[in-house]
């Protein structure tokens, strides 16, 4: 049973008329003729009732192989679209950007294990870099989506912003410059004659800038040294030369020479994810359909 066969069979089945059916079809009558009946030769089936005066009709058995076919086609036509858009997308990827030493952590990784769930055949990459390396690659469309503190991206009109969730932050200190540290929650002023580490104001101007408006709010002056990047703060510390405010999710927390402790002045940050609003990024653009269909589910 070919295709031809079964294009005449769904048509004699409208038209009730082997003539009209083979005229729809661009077909002489005896070569319509012909199919039909080697379908139904094929078979072993009376499809049709014929009748010189009335035309023709389905048989009983007919009516069950029309509905059949027709079922089957339309089941055919579904699959045929979701292959092509799975062929489609079979091409495509998306990064994501993040910042050295961050974690895949939990909002993060549900928001990408879901978009994987509704996209399998999308490739999904993860960097890391310098908040300045990220910003820059996004811009330059060779990262499609950064995660970090929204306040990094407060001034960036160029940028789409979802919120995630909120992060809190912890003081990390080598274990060499201070032993005795108890299980409770300490004021910053207790460490304020430790060398704290920032980044750099052309890495980042607004973590440096956050770090001395926290030291003004408290009152007190201690001193501090600039990193050209996250790594090298991550460095200094793991060398036991000053001591750093990180979110816990960073991997510097889960080293043995420091101590990750609570300080109760610290605020919960808000985090979130950015992409260009005129970004070309097909990968990108998924995702932004996928967040607005989505929204609720990811809600901080």
């Amino acid at each position: 049973m070919n295709s031809t066969q079964v294009n005449c069979f769904l048509e004699a089945a409208k038209q009730k008329s082997f003539s009209k059916a083979a005229a729809k079809l661009f077909i002489s009558q005896p070569t319509f003729s012909r199919n039909i009946s080697m379908m139904e030769a094929e078979l072993g089936l009376t499809l049709f009732h014929r009748n010189s005066f009335h035309g023709i009709e389905l048989t009983e058995a007919g009516e069950i192989m029309h509905e059949a076919i027709v079922s089957a086609k339309k089941e055919m036509l579904r699959a045929h679209e979701k292959a092509r858009r799975a062929e489609q997308n079979t091409q495509l990827s998306l990064s994501f950007g993040l910042l050295e030493g961050q974690l895949l952590d939990g909002p993060l990784e549900e928001l990408i294990s879901g978009f994987r769930m509704y996209y399998p055949n999308i490739s999904i990459s993860i960097r890391r870099d310098n908040y300045l390396g990220l910003m820059n690659a996004l811009h330059a469309d060779d990262i499609g989506i950064v995660y970090m503190p929204e306040w990094q991206f407060e001034d960036d009109h160029n940028l789409m912003i979802q919120f995630i969730g909120v992060m809190e932050t912890r003081l990390v200190i080598p274990k060499r410059l201070a032993l005795d540290i108890e299980d409770r929650i300490y004021s910053l002023k207790e460490f304020s004659d430790l060398p704290f580490i920032t980044v750099n104001e052309s890495e980042s101007s607004a973590t440096k800038n956050m770090m001395l408006n926290l030291f003004r709010e408290l009152e007190i002056t201690p001193p501090f040294y600039e990193a050209g990047s996250i790594q090298e703060q991550i460095e200094k510390v793991e060398m036991g030369e000053g001591i750093i405010l990180i979110n816990p999710n960073n991997s510097i927390c889960y080293s043995p020479n420091v101590h990750c402790i609570k300080i109760k002045e610290l605020k919960p940050q808000p985090f979130a994810i950015c992409w260009m609003k005129n970004t070309n990024d097909k990968g990108v653009r998924l995702f932004d359909q996928y967040l607005q269909n989505f929204t609720s589910t990811f809600s901080g």
